[in-house]
């Protein structure tokens, strides 16, 4: 099990975000790599969101659903920087997809995953559109094909 070098516990297991587990061999890539490694990819693709149940305090996977790549490229981009334009009118759109977004074939070789974490979090408060281009993805090859 990879734990991105987090402590691991029962506790911190149940809670954690499915990409914290992944391998830490896979390290974080640019929003706009990310992005443009998704839009290379043609026609439908899977994805999923994970969420906390606020009873248990574990996450899990409610859904996965299909989408065209390009499309939905668009579309995480659009709503990521949305989310902080909004931020900063304190308002927030409850249609958005959630932050955490795992995108993957059907064949499971390749998969990408958008954090709602970002490298420059110093900025959001003076500079909001700065830390929304500079959020944390993955970029993982999974299967025995490689994907780039």
């Amino acid at each position: 099990m990879g734990d991105r070098g987090w402590p691991v516990d029962e506790r911190w297991y149940d809670q954690a975000f499915l990409w914290d587990k992944m391998d830490p061999k896979y390290t974080f890539t640019s929003f706009k790599e990310t992005l443009a490694y998704l839009r290379g990819k043609n026609g439908p693709v899977l994805f999923m969101t994970e969420k906390m149940d606020e009873d248990t305090r574990k996450r899990d996977v409610r859904y996965v659903a299909r989408a065209d790549a390009s499309e939905l490229a668009d579309r995480i981009e659009e709503e990521w920087y949305e989310m902080y334009r909004l931020a900063d009118q304190d308002m927030y759109n409850p249609d958005a997809l959630p932050c955490d977004i795992y995108v993957f074939d059907q064949a499971m070789d390749w998969c990408v995953v958008f954090t709602h974490e970002t490298s420059d979090f110093e900025s959001e408060l003076d500079d909001p559109m700065k830390a929304a281009e500079s959020r944390c993805c993955i970029i993982a090859t999974i299967g025995s094909h490689n994907h780039a």
